[in-house]
């Protein structure tokens, strides 16, 4: 998402962020949660999407707007990652599963300040209702980065475990950082690895849903997640009838027809989410299976 000054864009383009000064929101008749999930719909349709890895991440403006849509969409997105823009003033947070979250800001950021932010929350107030909404641990880890890059900056880490949902959240607070976005090799830290290194840890496996057809006699699978050792069905009796492993697009990947038997080893299937479809005397089945 892109990078947007507040100040210039509470009259200019904007995202409908949340993000507000005196009152003033910029475009907050514009439904731009809808407008992103618009776009992840419509990609998911053309191309094979893992679901369960649908990520956002932002930048100033784009940060806030980030944040707004982990307010509204964590079902749906696996982690954030957000740099310098927390959560605005105009809307009122409250999602509906906990999510992951990375927030990267600087001490000396003089357009999104650290504290006394007058467009919403203060990046460490910021950390702490990720903290508490996801229950994850108040007391984090604190390792401070290693400091080799002669650009006056030093980086402190507080990382917060949470055993409880595996919701992390993660901070790190860029000492004599202003508002902008900083890379390797010039300096210690890199913004979008950082990010990537974080989201990219998470899976949503709950973020998608299907129309049943018909369910009866339910089946259940262990393990889920499977690994290329396969899987066991319970509950079918070695029936005889079909199964399909079909992708998130729609793609057949694995199919057998006639006696099924309770171990299932599929090859060559790649990572990610797969629908099982049974079709036999008693119906038809569905479960969503995660290949890791």
């Amino acid at each position: 998402l892109t990078n947007q000054n507040p100040i210039f864009t509470l009259f200019g383009p904007a995202w409908n962020s949340g993000a507000a000064l005196f009152g003033l929101n910029p475009n907050s008749s514009v439904d731009d949660v809808g407008f992103l999930m618009a776009i992840v719909d419509e990609l998911s349709g053309l191309y094979n999407v893992d679901q369960s890895r649908i990520y956002m991440f932002g930048e100033s403006m784009g940060g806030f707007m980030t944040n707004r849509v982990a307010c509204e969409q964590s079902e749906r997105i696996a982690a954030i990652g957000t740099a310098l823009g927390t959560i605005g003033d105009n809307i009122t947070c409250n999602p509906s599963s906990a999510i992951p979250a990375l927030h990267i800001h600087g001490t000396a950021d003089g357009t999104v300040p650290y504290s006394n932010n007058p467009y919403g929350m203060d990046a460490e107030e910021l950390v702490d209702y990720w903290v508490n909404e996801n229950e994850a641990e108040t007391v984090p880890v604190v390792t401070n980065r290693p400091d080799s890059q002669p650009d006056g900056l030093t980086v402190e880490e507080y990382y917060h475990n949470n055993s409880t949902n595996g919701a992390d959240v993660n901070f790190l607070k860029v000492n004599n950082h202003d508002h902008s976005w900083i890379s390797f090799p010039d300096h210690d830290v890199d913004f979008a690895v950082e990010i990537w290194n974080f989201v990219s840890r998470f899976r949503n496996i709950e973020s998608v849903g299907i129309e049943v057809e018909q369910v009866q006699n339910e089946i259940t699978v262990f393990p889920n997640p499977f690994n290329q050792g396969g899987f066991t069905l319970n509950g079918l009796n070695a029936s005889q009838g079909k199964l399909t492993l079909t992708t998130i697009a729609g793609r057949e990947a694995y199919s057998l027809i006639g006696q099924i038997p309770n171990r299932i080893t599929p090859e060559n299937l790649s990572d990610g989410i797969y629908w099982l479809k049974v079709e036999n005397e008693a119906g038809i089945h569905w479960k969503k299976l995660v290949k890791d």
